[in-house]
């Protein structure tokens, strides 16, 4: 396990145990992916993405009796506690179905629709991000900062989206506006290396709530912010956790820039 600095929230010290274990199963089992559906919505999910979830949900049943858990595959169950466990057991199933090593496990727990603890574990690098509302944000046991520039068409953008047919109208006014992004296939790690300040922002249309809720805290704690495409805060939420069973929460974050002007044309009102 690594050696942490002691963030000051019992849920972050459990998220932080499930997400690492969790990550190296489904690392050992990559040799063997497979895919075990593909639904209409052409999503795809592997055998180990359900039972990374089982494992991670059961854990915190068992410690945390009272939360509420919404995770990818098995939905939301109810709590009275007012703590929320959003569970995306592996961010990046396409890369992992193909054996592409860009892949990670994203554990948020929301108080009250905000983000408390945000975790995000990368078998592949053996690289932990996480965060404590109020308590900055670190890799593995170093704080980590956004990039501090203002935004330029040499800013470096990271880009996770899926969609049929043609582009969207914003992706095209972003290729025209950036030079370079770039997809890793997973708006968690997006996310955390724009809190790193490898990228200067991300921007998806096609994520749920569980792509988001930790990495958003992350960056959030780094320096950085996460919006919607009006450009206002996603946080906190606006709508009761079972409105994001099945909505997409589009998001576009940026680093340290205080000036969103470069976006303005793109998104917002």
């Amino acid at each position: 396990m690594f050696d942490l600095p002691v963030l000051p929230a019992p849920r972050h010290a459990l998220a932080v145990q499930i997400a690492v274990e969790a990550g190296r199963q489904v690392h050992a089992a990559i040799s063997r992916a497979s895919i075990v559906k593909d639904e209409a919505s052409r999503e795809i999910v592997t055998e180990a993405d359900q039972l990374a979830e089982r494992m991670i949900t059961e854990a915190v049943r068992h410690v945390f009796p009272d939360d509420a858990v919404l995770g990818e595959e098995n939905g939301l169950s109810v709590g009275r506690s007012g703590y929320t466990w959003v569970i995306d057991p592996i961010d990046g199933t396409t890369n992992f179905a193909n054996r592409i090593p860009a892949y990670c496990v994203s554990i948020g727990v929301l108080e009250d629709g905000r983000p408390h603890v945000g975790v995000a574990y990368d078998p592949t690098r053996d690289e932990l991000f996480h965060a404590v509302c109020g308590h900055g944000a670190f890799r593995d046991d170093v704080r980590i900062y956004v990039r501090t520039v203002p935004l330029t068409e040499y800013s470096l953008f990271g880009y996770s989206s899926r969609f049929i047919g043609a582009a969207p109208p914003h992706i095209l006014a972003m290729l025209e506006r950036f030079d370079e992004y770039r997809n890793f296939g997973s708006a968690v790690l997006h996310l955390c290396y724009t809190a790193c300040g490898w990228l200067a922002g991300a921007f998806a249309d096609s994520t749920k709530l569980w792509d988001i809720a930790a990495g958003g805290l992350i960056l959030q704690e780094a320096g950085g912010q996460i919006m919607d495409f009006s450009l206002d805060p996603l946080f906190p939420l606006a709508h009761d956790l079972s409105h994001y069973e099945k909505t997409f929460l589009p998001f576009v974050a940026t680093g340290g820039c205080a000036d969103l002007t470069p976006l303005c044309g793109i998104f917002g009102r």
